[in-house]
């Protein structure tokens, strides 16, 4: 259901005692448009079997278990020359240290920084890892927002008309 974000893939065959069928699969293939830019995740669960699973609850949404997985896409956040964009991480993690592509750390307060020059920045938290087992990077690119054929530089000159 392309509005609520549910999917139905069809039965996969069950293992049974008088007919072992193995790698029976069923494949669920989304195309998808990010149309904003920064850090999105996907995220992916199985949310009802009739089968009972030994090692998770499907559709609880807990981190951790297999029946649950997250990947993480970046589209690159425009930056205007000479200006800074403000980036903020979620409250849930702390002791968030933010580094450049070098690896050196770049100055932020708490969960909120502001990058003023292009790049790719990374961060870690304190209080565990990221989902999708690292964060996913924030890439920064400088765009020119005022191009020359919109903005014409001039120069305006005084002068005094007559002679003393």
């Amino acid at each position: 259901n392309n509005t609520t974000g549910v999917w139905t893939i069809g039965n996969i065959a069950a293992l049974t005692k008088t007919a072992p069928i193995v790698g029976d699969t069923v494949t669920l293939s989304i195309k998808a448009k990010v149309i904003a830019e920064g850090v999105t995740f996907n995220t992916a669960e199985i949310s009802k079997t009739n089968e009972k699973d030994k090692d998770s609850t499907p559709g609880n949404g807990i981190d951790g278990e297999d029946d649950l997985d997250r990947v993480c896409i970046t589209t690159p956040i425009k930056l205007c020359v000479g200006q800074g964009v403000e980036v903020t991480i979620p409250s849930t993690y702390t002791g968030i240290v933010w580094k450049d592509g070098q690896g050196s750390i770049v100055p932020s307060n708490g969960n909120v920084v502001t990058f003023t020059k292009a790049g790719t920045y990374t961060f870690t938290a304190t209080n565990g890892s990221c989902p999708t087992g690292g964060c996913c990077p924030v890439i920064i690119e400088e765009i020119n927002c005022c191009p020359t054929q919109v903005c014409i530089p001039f120069t305006i000159t005084k002068r005094r008309k007559g002679t003393r």
